[in-house]
Formats: structure tokens, C-alpha cells, sequence
């Protein structure tokens, strides 16, 4: 065994090994194999390595999605992956011929329609009987489907061209990044070459945060100085909005506010702690996420509250699933309408992600019809791995407990649809992916949870397309089948506007202009499934987990990010329940090619909370 990589401190006070050309950590078994002269790759596997333990250790799992985006997409990068399977090659035009049209113009279906698509653009649309099929188009027969919009997920995280296949494979031809990075920039190039097939990327930077930040690899803001600094370094890079966060001070989020409008780039993301809801809609901030601040915004005088980040949730949860607290008393209805006028008023655009809220609280009963599903085949193992490890933060969760947190999703649809009914502008968007917001399938899972709130189909479908084009300044021009507009479409089997559902079962779907047919979608998601079996098999033979003077693994993950074929680094992480009450944690690192090991014992830090993980 190879000692150790030489030390240094962080800003943080925690080591970390400096970046060095052969880079291994407790490994059994083969020398690791050189990383290339250069890479930060060794610098940012073990930040994200140092996030996931403090992810299992400070039972904060949103950490892996950091420790992902931050190491993830250096290692991932789309430079160093293999080209994505090959597709139909265009044509000089394509003819969708006698095909049901839902233009989303309107909330009706225009039955036996031509629709013809030349470099990117639709060019006609109208009555098959009319619109004459041009010389050597290409004809997709259309006879009984339904013609419709590619989806917009509004609050994505993507981070390899798996991902993008993933959201192509399931009809989203636009995506908002909630995390950039170098390599989220290069997808977004690559997209809009043509050099990588996928959705359009609208992207942010690194998340801007106050201190203590959350996630490891945050941008901090303290004050005016700092957000200019960092709000002139995210345009300069090319990034397309300033992410905000929920520890900023209110002095740094209106600092932020102001170097946004001086420099002419947006910002969007969580309302912050100690910023109200009502500031946070007045201050010119495009989008807020996750409902983060209506609930606090709009309880009745002298109400208990606490929200899902907070260690007391649990309890709370419990206490209204009990009967004890009742939600009716908790929040004030004159003061949600109140809000949800002034977020029609200031045109702030609200991202619920209520697939995602719905995964932080989901039952063991759930979380198991959830796997079922044919989209779990398609999540990476190592995402799948942490999202089974969050679901053990909620084993000491009593039946009461998860009947007060459905109760509080269901609080969330109610203000969902009044913000609706009151004319406030909403995106679709599923904060995949987190744990049971599947990256491309949890778009319709998303559109249901607005239905179920009270929305039409039509009015849910808009949020995903309409909405979205109006957002991006493309009213007209995208998220429509019309003339003039964009190419990205859909074909399905069944009509969207009588069950949004229709969007599961997709024959093929055309991105700018290019169509990918069933089987080139079939072959992108086989190859998805593929690279998951490869990072399974890693652990395959990999040692029990010791659980010396304790009585079971607490929880515990594994991860492998991949350069290309190769393995850029693997690690297994766990949480123990020791004797003396106290946690310990243990792990394993190897890169790129040793044997997993496991490490001495460590003790953990951190009390165990049951609090749920903040989205990104």
C-alpha cells in the first residue's frame, strides 16, 4: 500500500491531499493508476469524497449532489466521454404527415394535420388535405399520434451527456442548470453545435451562498464588494443567471440584487433564510425554487412552523399526523392570497419541484414502488445509492410522522394553486436529481403533482412549454407547434390534454430540427443502463461493512465517477450506531483502478438530526 498523498489545509481547517500525479487513499490491491499530468480531478474527488462524509455523517444527503457537481462533472467532463450513440442522420426536411396537433396555442387538438420542419424551424402546419409535402422530406406517418412540444425541467442539475440522453430519451428539449460549472458550460456548447445531442442549457454558475455555506465548492457573499466580485466573474465565465442561496445575510442577497442589475444578468434560486418572501419578490429576482419562504410568509399570528430543513421537522411532522397541530390554524389564507398577488404584481417566476419536496418525505412503502418503475432502470447506481441512503435518515419516522409530512405536501399544492388562481407566473421543474425526481421521467411526475393541485392539463402542460418559452424571451418562437417556432417536438401515442400521462409513452422526439426515432431513444437509455451495471460492478466483491461494537450499518452508499471507459475514482461511505451512542463513520477511496478497502473507524461529528435534506 502506497502512503498516503502529502496534506494541506483548507480554508475550512479540514485536509485534503494536494493535487498530485498518482493519487490514492487507503487502497488494497493494485497500484492506482497515474491521473493525468494536470487534472484537477484528485483535488475535486476528494472534495466531493470529503462532502459524502459529511453527508452521512451530518445526515445532510442533498451533499452527494454537490459532492457530484463539483467532482462529478471535472471527471465526467464531455471532452472525455465517448461519443453518444449515433442517430438517424438529418434530412434537408422532415413531414409529420396526418397527425393530431396539440400546438399548446390553444387547449384544443387540431386533428389530421401536415406539419413540415426544414433547418431547425417548423415551416407549415395545417390540414393534411393542404399542406403539400415538400420534394425529398422525409415522411414520419403520423396517422392516430399526437404532435406536441418538447417539455422544459425548469430546475435541473445535469452533469454528463448520460444525463442529457436521459432527458432527450423522455421528451425535454430544454433545461434550466441549477449548478454550473466549466463542463456544464462545454454541454451547453456542445448542445448548441450540434456536437452533443440533448436539450437546450440554460445555466447558472456555483451556488452563491452567506456562511456557513451548505455546499462544499459554494461561491460566498458577505457583503457588496464580494457579490460584485462574483456576480462580474459568473457573466464574464458565460453562465446565464447568478444562482442565490439560503444562508446569504440580507445585506449580501440585495448586494447581490444590485450587482445583478449593474452588470445585466439575472438571478434566481432559494428565497434566503433570513431574506422575506415579500422583499425577496420586490428585489428583481427572476425565479424563486421550491416554494422556499411562502410557508413562513404566510402563517397565522403566533402559529408554530418549522420547515423541512429543520431538525424539529420530524417531531412536528408527527404531531400534525397525530391531529395535535392542524395546518388549518397554522397558515393564513388572506395572507397567501396576499402574496400570491404580489408574485403576479413583481412577475417572479415560482420553480415548486414538487416531485422533489414529495421524495423528502417519501414512505418505505413508496420509496419501494418507486424502484419498480421502469425509469429506475435508467438511474445511474450512484445516484440510486444515495437516494436509498437518504430514505434510511427517515427509519425512526413513525406512521403519524410521514401522515404530517403528506399533510404539508398537500399544503404546498394548496399554495401552488392559489398562486395559480391569483395569475403568478410558474415553471415546471423537478430538482432532479434528487432523491425520487428521475432525471427526464419525473417531468410528467412533476405535471401530475400540478393536476393534482387543482391545475388543467393544459394549464400544467403550459408551465412546461408556454411558460417556459416566455421565460427564455421566446414567446412564439418555442415551446408551440406553429410556423416560425422551434423544432424541439414530441410524438406520441396518446393526447397530452386528456392525460398528461400521454408524455410516457413518446414514439420519437426531434431536437432542432433533428429526429431521434424509438430505437436511437432505446439505444441512449441501453447505454445509460450499461455505464450504471459498470459502477455496480465495482462493488461487486468489495468487503462487509465492519460493524465492530455496533449492532448495524447506520447508512451507508457507494459512488464511481468514470473518465470516459476508465474509472476516475471510487468510494464507499457508512454511518455506524456505536455502543457509547455516538456515530462513527467508515470508508473507502480508491483511484482510478485499486481494490475497495475499508478505513479504521472514525468518530463522526455531528448529532443525528432526522432532518431532511435542502434541495439544490
Amino acid at each position: 500500500m502506497k502512503p498516503g498523498p502529502r496534506m494541506e489545509q483548507t480554508p475550512e481547517g479540514a485536509q485534503r491531499p494536494a493535487a498530485v500525479g498518482s493519487y490514492e487513499v487507503g487502497v488494497a490491491g493494485p497500484e492506482a493508476a497515474p491521473v493525468p499530468s494536470g487534472s484537477e480531478a484528485p483535488d475535486r474527488l476528494w472534495g466531493a469524497c470529503t462532502m459524502l462524509r459529511r453527508a452521512v455523517v451530518g445526515r445532510r444527503v442533498v451533499s452527494w449532489l454537490t459532492a457530484l457537481a463539483t467532482a462529478g462533472l471535472a471527471a465526467c467532463s464531455p471532452g472525455a466521454e465517448a461519443p453518444a450513440a449515433p442517430v438517424e442522420e438529418t434530412a434537408p426536411a422532415y413531414a409529420f404527415t396526418n397527425v393530431n396537433v396539440v400546438s399548446m396555442t390553444s387547449d384544443r387538438v387540431d386533428p389530421d394535420q401536415n406539419v413540415v420542419v426544414a433547418n431547425g424551424r417548423i415551416t407549415a402546419v395545417g390540414p393534411a388535405a393542404s399542406v403539400a409535402i415538400p420534394p425529398g422530406a422525409r415522411v414520419i406517418e403520423g396517422s392516430g399520434k399526437y404532435l406536441a412540444p418538447g417539455l422544459a425541467d425548469m430546475h435541473a442539475h445535469p452533469m454528463t451527456t448520460a444525463d442529457l440522453d436521459a432527458y432527450l430519451a423522455t421528451g425535454v428539449t430544454l433545461i434550466r442548470a441549477m449548478w454550473g460549472e466549466p463542463a456544464v458550460l462545454e454541454l451547453r456548447e456542445g448542445v448548441a453545435s450540434g456536437a452533443i445531442a440533448g436539450p437546450r442549457i440554460f445555466t447558472g454558475g456555483r451556488i452563491v451562498d452567506g456562511e456557513p455555506v451548505i455546499h462544499y465548492g459554494s461561491d460566498i457573499v458577505l457583503d457588496a464588494a464580494g457579490a460584485m466580485d462574483v456576480v462580474t466573474r459568473h457573466k464574464a465565465a458565460g453562465y446565464d443567471f447568478i444562482k442565490v442561496y439560503s444562508n446569504l445575510s440580507v445585506e449580501a442577497f440585495d448586494a447581490i440584487a444590485e450587482a445583478a442589475k449593474a452588470n445585466d444578468i439575472p438571478f434566481a434560486g432559494h428565497i434566503p433564510d433570513a431574506v422575506a418572501a415579500d422583499h425577496a419578490f420586490r428585489s428583481g429576482m427572476q425565479a424563486a425554487e421550491h416554494l422556499i419562504g411562502i410557508g413562513p410568509a404566510t402563517l397565522a399570528d403566533g402559529a408554530e412552523y418549522h420547515t423541512r430543513f429543520d431538525p424539529a421537522f420530524p417531531q412536528y411532522a408527527a404531531r400534525i399526523g397525530s391531529g395535535e397541530i392542524s395546518l388549518d390554524a397554522v397558515y393564513d389564507e388572506a395572507k397567501l392570497d396576499e402574496l400570491a398577488d404580489l408574485a403576479r404584481e413583481t412577475g417572479i417566476w415560482t420553480v415548486p419541484t414538487l416531485t422533489t419536496i414529495r421524495g423528502t418525505a417519501m414512505s418505505p412503502e413508496e420509496a419501494s414502488a418507486f424502484s419498480a418503475r421502469d425509469a429506475a432502470r435508467y438511474v445511474d447506481y450512484t445516484v440510486m445509492s444515495f437516494w436509498q441512503m437518504s430514505a434510511a435518515f427517515r427509519a425512526a419516522w413513525t406512521p403519524d410522522t410521514y401522515r404530517g409530512a403528506q399533510l404539508q405536501l398537500e399544503e404546498d399544492l394548496r399554495q401552488l394553486k392559489a398562486f395559480h388562481d391569483a395569475g403568478a407566473r410558474i415553471l415546471a421543474g423537478t430538482d432532479a436529481p434528487n432523491p425520487w425526481a428521475f432525471v427526464g421521467f419525473g417531468m410528467v411526475d412533476e405535471l401530475e403533482l400540478y393536476v393534482e393541485a387543482g391545475l388543467s392539463t393544459y394549464a400544467a402542460l403550459q408551465t412546461a412549454t408556454t411558460a417556459a418559452a416566455e421565460f427564455m424571451n421566446e414567446a412564439g418562437e418555442s415551446g408551440i407547434v406553429a410556423r416560425g417556432a422551434r423544432a424541439d417536438l414530441v410524438l406520441l401515442d396518446g393526447d397530452p390534454l386528456a392525460d398528461i400521462a400521454a408524455y410516457r409513452d413518446i414514439d420519437g422526439v426531434m431536437a432542432a430540427g433533428t429526429w431521434f426515432d424509438r430505437a436511437a431513444l432505446d439505444e441512449r437509455l441501453a447505454a445509460i443502463t450499461a455505464a450504471s451495471e459498470r459502477k455496480a460492478a465495482v462493488f461487486r466483491d468489495a468487503p462487509a461493512w465492519p460493524v465492530e461494537g455496533s449492532e448495524s450499518v447506520f447508512v451507508s452508499a457507494e459512488f464511481v465517477l468514470e473518465r470516459g471507459e476508465g474509472r476516475a475514482g471510487a468510494e464507499r461511505i457508512a454511518s455506524v450506531p456505536m455502543q457509547d451512542a455516538r456515530r462513527r463513520f467508515s470508508d473507502s477511496f480508491s483511484v482510478p483502478t485499486g481494490r475497495c478497502a475499508t478505513r479504521a473507524w472514525k468518530p463522526a461529528r455531528g448529532a443525528s438530526s432526522g432532518r431532511s435534506p435542502r434541495n439544490a
